[in-house]
């Protein structure tokens, strides 16, 4: 799922991991772009386009869930395992497979609760641009969704023993 450069930093493998970093990297560029955009028009020419705040904001959410998922592949989420790391490796397995799992349970409760607030959200225009409020969490299931991809693959690689990256 990961492999590492010569420096010793985390790289994508995989079609999804390397679709996602793309993804982001995109978003990245776009929301810069779009931030710079909007700052000259407002300083320079005295008008600032309606859509300046509203539009670059919407892409960092969507940015932070495509990202969460890309760091998930990588197992770049925050792990603390100065006390696990140092356990037995049968105990530190079943503390492994639980966290995994765990996490899976915590990713399917937010996206089952997400459909509300997405619903509620879709009724409601954002002024700015006419678009449904709705697009500002619609990113929580789908990140979900990569999350919980990520993290299932992880959760077999620890039931099956073989070492995870930290």
């Amino acid at each position: 799922m990961e492999m590492e450069t010569e420096s010793g930093e985390a790289q994508p493998r995989g079609h999804a991991a390397r679709a996602l970093w793309i993804a982001g990297g995109i978003l990245l560029l776009v929301i810069t772009a779009l931030i710079l955009y909007a700052t000259f028009a407002r300083y320079l020419f005295r008008a600032a386009p309606l859509w300046g705040e509203d539009v670059p904001r919407l892409l960092f959410v969507w940015l932070t869930f495509i990202g969460a998922g890309a760091a998930i592949s990588l197992g770049l989420n925050i792990r603390v395992g100065l006390l696990v790391d140092n356990l037995p490796a049968g105990l530190r397995r079943c503390i492994e497979v639980t966290m995994h799992a765990l996490v899976l349970l915590m990713l399917a409760v937010l996206f089952w609760w997400s459909f509300p607030i997405i619903h509620l959200k879709m009724n409601v225009a954002m002024t700015t641009t006419g678009w449904p409020a709705g697009l500002f969490a619609l990113p929580l299931p789908i990140g979900c969704i990569l999350m919980g991809w990520f993290q299932f693959r992880r959760l077999l690689r620890a039931w099956r023993g073989t070492p995870t990256r930290p």
